[in-house]
């Protein structure tokens, strides 16, 4: 089943498309229904919108001039490399993400994706770097814009963009999906919330490579369907990885276990090597990234032993993977602290609805053996209250220049339904973290920060912010 506006003019158009990168195998194109074709292409949930980022100026800018102009046969297909494939296929790889999550969320749940944000489409920038004179290997999820961001970058001394990797495209759709899904999960103070947000982006990207049939083929090629062998679905943005100083932007494949994240170095303040986990986010995220990814092996050794060729087995594992995330989600906690224990949880229970309970043993152990379960009985948290309640403190003077700043949740349930003062302290906890990594940003008196302010130079963004006007502290709702 599919639910779309369907408009009047709204019909299927092909596209430019790579789901990995052209420094991993050549593009091809995709056929996405219900394109309507105005001054540029949309469906009913997502639309290219490009938007500029002018560091000198410190704001961004619609760019209308950016649209993308059907061939004579109505088509949208070009010569990877231009301009207009980046275009193509930055549109085409968030339209089908989001089109391939709805479809199996309507199917398994009934439910549909309503984005975090007023806008009734998610919007793409594919071009959000042009008036950027240096490289910016960097792509985000914007939630106040409602809009994906992509920037250029140049790779093995030739010019690209993020948004000519499909997997980038997919992740970032990702972070738009679960924000639709979840969206206190963006508003929250906690670093495993933060971590798990991008370890979901790296999981719906490896799904939809495994949805792909050209690079399922090829990655049954690589590793005859043991997917602990090294592969193109468990490197995540090749073209982009030399950029940022690795093979490849992140691999699924690793044995990170967790720990303690507040143990681990702070790669703000020292020089963390990649093979070590470090107390950042999309670092950390490995461990659950990995997680998910052994668990996918584990069942599609599970189906070669049965007698499945390489590539059904991986055809498999990726059906089964989508019914446990898409449970998975549907059984997390709503509020905006979360833990990954949170999250096995949640996927036992997703396994247990959407998947006939299949791979609970394997989940298991796959959680356990990454620390991330217990062998002890699962421990959950007891609301005093099933009714969700807003919570707010006032930050001390051990925070120096936020002391007297207020902290204030809305329409929290789960921990935030009872009025434990544990909370209190996991919140100062989590933001005392912030501001020794200097995530905080303070803005200047009379000064009302913009995404620009919310960006360093070097990529990364800001986690939080005093709003002056309020002498409120405020999440920064980006995903990168």
């Amino acid at each position: 089943m599919r639910i779309h506006a369907n408009p009047l003019n709204a019909t299927a158009r092909t596209f430019s498309y790579n789901q990995q990168d052209s420094s991993v195998m050549p593009a091809t194109t995709i056929t996405i229904d219900d394109v309507s074709v105005g001054r540029t292409p949309a469906t009913d949930l997502v639309k290219l919108r490009n938007i500029h980022f002018l560091p000198a100026e410190g704001k961004f800018e619609p760019d209308p001039s950016t649209t993308l102009k059907a061939s004579s046969n109505g088509q949208f297909v070009y010569n990877e490399g231009s301009r207009d494939f980046t275009t193509a296929n930055a549109f085409a790889s968030a339209a089908h993400t989001v089109e391939t999550f709805q479809d199996k969320l309507q199917q398994l749940t009934g439910k549909s994706i309503h984005w975090a944000f007023d806008e009734g489409q998610l919007g793409v920038a594919p071009h959000a770097g042009d008036k950027i004179a240096q490289d910016f290997p960097n792509a985000f999820y914007y939630r106040p814009a409602g809009n994906l961001f992509f920037f250029n970058y140049h790779s093995g001394g030739q010019a690209t963009s993020t948004g000519n990797s499909g997997e980038i495209v997919g992740h970032e759709a990702g972070h738009a999906i679960l924000d639709a899904l979840r969206p206190n999960l963006m508003g929250s103070f906690s670093f495993e919330a933060g971590a798990f947000h991008e370890a979901f982006g790296d999981a719906v990207a490896i799904l939809m490579s495994l949805d792909d049939e050209r690079t399922l083929a090829a990655a049954a090629r690589q590793t005859g369907g043991d997917l602990s062998n090294p592969n193109i679905i468990s490197e995540l943005g090749e073209e982009m990885g030399p950029a940022v100083g690795r093979s490849s932007v992140r691999d699924a494949r690793n044995n990170f276990r967790y720990v303690d994240p507040d143990s681990l170095p702070d790669p703000r303040n020292e020089r963390v090597p990649n093979d070590q986990l470090a107390r950042e986010p999309h670092s950390f995220a490995r461990v659950w990234t990995g997680a998910f990814y052994e668990l996918l092996d584990k069942v599609a050794d599970d189906y070669r032993a049965h007698g499945a060729s390489p590539e059904e087995a991986l055809r498999q594992a990726g059906r089964e993977g989508w019914k446990m995330l898409i449970g998975q989600i549907d059984n997390a906690p709503k509020g905006s602290y979360v833990t990954f224990r949170d999250m096995a949880g949640a996927l036992l229970r997703g396994d247990a609805q959407q998947n006939g309970g299949a791979r609970q043993d394997m989940i298991r152990e796959v959680f356990e053996g990454r620390n991330i379960l217990s062998s002890e009985p699962e421990v959950t948290f007891a609301s005093e209250a099933p009714a969700s309640r807003g919570f707010d403190l006032t930050l001390g003077q051990e925070f120096g220049e936020l002391a007297g700043a207020k902290v204030s949740f809305q329409d929290e349930p789960d921990i935030f339904a009872s009025n434990s003062p544990k909370n209190g302290e996991r919140i100062k906890k989590d933001l005392a973290a912030l501001q020794r990594s200097g995530d905080i940003l303070v803005p200047a008196e009379g000064h009302e920060p913009t995404l620009a302010d919310f960006l360093r130079p070097d990529g990364s963004h800001y986690h939080a912010y005093l709003d002056r006007a309020s002498n409120e502290v405020k999440p920064v709702l980006i995903a990168g």
